[in-house]
């Protein structure tokens, strides 16, 4: 697909034409991920219904949409896409999951964003700070799973040992 247009490209991205290119990186990623990651927290119902083809042309699509947007956007060049974190241990504290972000250079103010969450109860999650985190058992296993999976961590993997500590700490109390 060649020379797409910006008013196709907000439509596919889903963004108006006031958006920033936050907004739009964010509206790029939101996609990928609901798009490209059969293991994701985000997978559309119904997704596997469409050959490995048909999602390669869709996430092509996006692709393209997302560069247009970023050339419009004032001749900005796309950010850099966020590599998912090559880790040789998964991190299982607060403190070491605060480490991987600042590797990947995000902010919490930009995950807050990104995962719908409240920055105080991420900045308690990385400090391993119960006390500051919702009584509710669901509440936390939400705000983590969507905070790994905004990091590209495998929440699968992490959140069973975190959730130990919290609901530790929680039946010391």
């Amino acid at each position: 697909m060649t020379g797409m247009e910006e008013a196709r490209a907000r439509a596919l991205l889903e963004v108006g034409p006031g958006a920033s290119l936050e907004e739009i990186h964010q509206a790029h990623q939101r996609l990928r991920r609901l798009l490209g990651d059969p293991q994701g927290l985000f997978l559309a119902p119904g997704m596997d219904e469409f050959s490995e083809e048909a999602t390669a042309r869709v996430l092509a699509e996006v692709e393209e949409a997302f560069q247009v947007l970023c050339r419009v956007h004032q001749g900005a060049s796309p950010p850099a896409p966020r590599p998912t974190p090559v880790l040789e241990v998964l991190p299982r504290t607060g403190v070491e999951l605060r480490k991987v972000r600042e590797q990947m250079g995000l902010t919490l103010a930009f995950l807050a964003q990104e995962t719908c969450v409240r920055e105080d109860f991420l900045a308690a999650l990385e400090a391993d700070d119960f006390v500051r985190l919702p009584p509710v058992s669901v509440s936390v296993r939400g705000f983590l799973g969507a905070y790994l999976t905004a990091l590209g961590l495998p929440a699968e993997s992490i959140a069973p040992a975190y959730m130990a500590r919290y609901e530790a700490w929680r039946a010391g109390r």
